[in-house]
């Protein structure tokens, strides 16, 4: 009899750590490029949805913020961004809930399009052939 009691609270402690931890999901969060100027940010969350605030900042002041209300959300939304009038530098952009926090740095250039540190990483998947 012990041992039928342990083997199921056992389970029932494995099912319910299992269903907590799909409902804990953490949300997507990426900054797409754009054009010169321009940054896109891609939010997939949680459900159910909750307010998203976007701020942009640098190392003295905050330059742009954004507050996007979960009733305007249906599990994500995809923002562009209007950063063109901001000086060349490094900045960062904040995006977060009342849960998680994501944030991000970048940089501007004054003849160039913005730069994104976590795009240093990343490889195309299309193959490239050159020939003379």
């Amino acid at each position: 009899m012990k041992l039928t009691t342990t083997i199921l609270a056992a389970l029932l402690c494995a099912f319910s750590l299992a269903a907590v931890a799909q409902t804990q999901e953490k949300p997507v969060v990426k900054l797409l490029p754009s054009n010169k100027g321009y940054l896109k940010v891609l939010y997939v969350g949680q459900r159910p949805v909750k307010d998203v605030e976007v701020v942009f900042y640098s190392a003295d002041r905050i330059i742009k913020k954004d507050k996007i209300r979960g009733k305007k959300i249906d599990g994500g939304f995809l923002k562009q961004y209007d950063l063109s009038k901001v000086p060349p530098g490094n900045y960062w952009v904040e995006i977060s809930t009342e849960d998680v926090i994501t944030k991000y740095k970048f940089t501007t250039y004054e003849e160039q399009p913005l730069w994104v540190s976590w795009w240093d990483h990343f490889k195309s998947e299309r193959k490239v052939i050159a020939s003379k």
